[in-house]
Parts: C-alpha cells; sequence; structure tokens
C-alpha cells in the first residue's frame, strides 16, 4: 500500500506541468468518488478491529481566492473486520482548506473529518490532490491523504478518484506558455525565448538552433510573415498582416431657411459639400431628407413648404455633386416635429429646416 500511495503522488506531481491550467476566483464545484481506505491495522500491525475497506462520497468546493479554496466532504465507507466479523459501515463528515499551485489545478489540502462507525472518531487530514480538466465543466479528481485519529493516535490513508462538474465562473481551460515556444510555463526552464528559435522538452534553444529574422519587428518571423514591413504601431496577426476593425461613422446635415421659402441661399455650403464628400466616398450608403415648417399658417401648407425644402435639397446633391437620385429620398414633416413651441421669431427660424444623417461602416487598423 504504501508503494501504491507513493507513487499516485508521483505521478500527481509529475504530471501536473503537462496539464498546467487555472481556474478562476469565484469558480465552484459538486463532485461525486469512489474511494479506498486504509485502516492503521494492516500499516504497522497496531491491534484492530478494522482491516480496509472501500466508499463513495460527495464534495462541494468554493475557490475563494486565486490560490485558496474551501470544500465540504461527505463520504460512506464499508470498512472490513478482521477475525471473520464481517463488514463496518459508517459516513465521515468534515470540511478542507485547500491550496493550489500557482498556474495549476494541482491542491495540497487540510482538515477535519468526524469518522462514525462502531465507535465515533475525530480525525485530522493532510493530503495531495488534483482537478484534471476535461473542458471548462466536468474534471477528474485524484486525490491521496492521511489521516490522525486524536482519540486513538491511528494513523489511516486514503485514496480517491471521481468526477466533479463546476457551476461557477466561467473559464475555459488555459495553458500558459508566454514565450510561445510550445513549452507549458510551468515546464519551462528558459522563459522568454525569442521566436522562431527551436527548443527542446524543457524550452531552452537547441545548440544548432538559429534565430529566423524579424525584419519589420512585428513578432513575426519572415518565413511566416505574409505582409512585409508592416507600421510598428499596427497589431498584427498571426501571419504578420495589419489587424483591421469595423467602426461606424456618421454625417449630418442641417440647413436653415428663411420665412415662407424654400430658396438654398448658398449653393456652395461647406456643410452641403462635406455630406456629399460623404456619400461619394461611401456609394453603397442612402439618405433621407426630412425637411420641417415652423407653425405659423396653415398646416396644409407648412407641409406643402417642408417637402419644397427638402426636394430642393436633394436636387443640390443631384445636380451640384452628382450624387445618384435612387440614393436620396425628400420627406416634409410640416410643423409636426417643432424643436421650439414656441411662436417668437428665434423659435420660428429654428424650425424652418432641413436634417439629413448618413452612417457607413468603415475598417480601422487596430493599434497595439
Amino acid at each position: 500500500m504504501k508503494k501504491t500511495m507513493t507513487a499516485m503522488g508521483i505521478l500527481l506531481a509529475f504530471t501536473s506541468g503537462a496539464f498546467a491550467q487555472s481556474a478562476p476566483v469565484g469558480d465552484k464545484w459538486v463532485g461525486g468518488f469512489g474511494e479506498f481506505y486504509k485502516t492503521d491495522g494492516e500499516l504497522d500491525g497496531a491491534p484492530t478491529f478494522y482491516d480496509d475497506g472501500i466508499g463513495f462520497g460527495a464534495e462541494l468546493g468554493f475557490r475563494f481566492k486565486p490560490q485558496w479554496a474551501a470544500r465540504l466532504e461527505w463520504s460512506h465507507l464499508n470498512i472490513d473486520q478482521t477475525g471473520g466479523l464481517g463488514d463496518e459501515s459508517g459516513n465521515r463528515l468534515g470540511v478542507d482548506a485547500m491550496y493550489f499551485l500557482p498556474d495549476d489545478l494541482m491542491y495540497v489540502f487540510a482538515g477535519v473529518k468526524h469518522l462514525d462507525l462502531t465507535d465515533s472518531s475525530r480525525l485530522a487530514n493532510i493530503g495531495l490532490g488534483k482537478h484534471w480538466a476535461i473542458n471548462d465543466k466536468w474534471r477528474v479528481i485524484t486525490e491521496i491523504a492521511a489521516y490522525h485519529d486524536f482519540g486513538e493516535a491511528y494513523n489511516d490513508v486514503s485514496a480517491k478518484i471521481g468526477l466533479a462538474y463546476s457551476f461557477g465562473t466561467t473559464s475555459a481551460p488555459v495553458t500558459r506558455d508566454s514565450d510561445n515556444d510550445g513549452v507549458n510555463n510551468s515546464m519551462d526552464k528558459c522563459p522568454g525565448t525569442a521566436p522562431g528559435v527551436k527548443v527542446d522538452a524543457m524550452g531552452c534553444a537547441l545548440a544548432t538552433a538559429a534565430v529566423e529574422s524579424d525584419s519589420d519587428n512585428d513578432g513575426v518571423v519572415d518565413s511566416k510573415d505574409k505582409c512585409a514591413n508592416t507600421p510598428s504601431t499596427d497589431k498584427v496577426d498571426a501571419t504578420g498582416c495589419s489587424v483591421f476593425t469595423e467602426v461606424e461613422v456618421e454625417e449630418t446635415l442641417r440647413i436653415l431657411f428663411a420665412n415662407n421659402s424654400s430658396k438654398i441661399e448658398n449653393r456652395a455650403n461647406t456643410d452641403i459639400k462635406d455630406f456629399a464628400a460623404f456619400m461619394k466616398r461611401f456609394p453603397s450608403t442612402d439618405t433621407v431628407i426630412e425637411g420641417y415648417a415652423s407653425a405659423p399658417g396653415e398646416s396644409a401648407y407648412n407641409q406643402w413648404l417642408s417637402e419644397e425644402r427638402a426636394k430642393a435639397v436633394r436636387m443640390v446633391l443631384i445636380e451640384d455633386y452628382d450624387i445618384r437620385p435612387a440614393r436620396i429620398t425628400a420627406v416634409g414633416f410640416g410643423e409636426s416635429k417643432l424643436l421650439d413651441a414656441a411662436t417668437a421669431k428665434e423659435a420660428n427660424k429654428i424650425n424652418r429646416r432641413i436634417v439629413a444623417r448618413v452612417s457607413a461602416s468603415k475598417r480601422e487598423k487596430v493599434s497595439k
């Protein structure tokens, strides 16, 4: 049994680097497990009625700091008795504090337990375990533990394997390889290896390895760089090409009119020029020109006047700036949408207007 427990410990320690993964603060899990339990009687010949046994159980855990977690554990044990006395069944209940190694799901733990067989026992325990991530929700649990009985001074050991489901903060398993040399940080004895350098299993450069050049210093070696001479300010992808994102841009046109008029006083208005230039830059865009009138006068007349104002601006864009007619719609709203409901001169002035908007998406480079 000692050999078995030692082998499990070596296996957990050796393989932890190969599966270096981390879980976030707030991670919670619930799991079930099977357990092999070895009593002190067969380990050192102490006179006891108990031999060894098996059991099953469940645990509920919560990670409250990056490397610290706590759990509640229950198990039901079925222990053989020596001398043909049959089996003895009972429950074990307790809590553990768990310390996870940095950048890993391997942990050490310690806790207290209450074991209820023929007699009740108070136990202290320590152990070593690991959560083997299957995906971002499911894990395999492996553990070895030693128990000390406060009352009888016996020492028992156990090994368990189980399955846990994570229902707290979702985080996909992360394999950390900061220098991208193919060797995880926990196993990398030579961090910060230059891009393109061939390394051994420990992450150190091979004696015959040569550093490939990166002429534009974008982090992608020339042999893999499909976009040479990338600007130093640009973020690049795996092929060395600039990364782009879609950005929404908009242009707004506002023109005021004289009282009882749909005439545009200055057809070369800078606002009209800018609006037309935007539509030419983005030829797939369309716009609606909205015409409005002030409150004085008959509503039917104001409706007609607002339509004439919208049409006047539409014709300027078509005739003076060669915008395709199908891209521009003119609509009148009369006095239905006043900016200022007062009847004063200044209120009437701002209500006699047209408004037009056009928006488009454009590609912009992403900076480092």
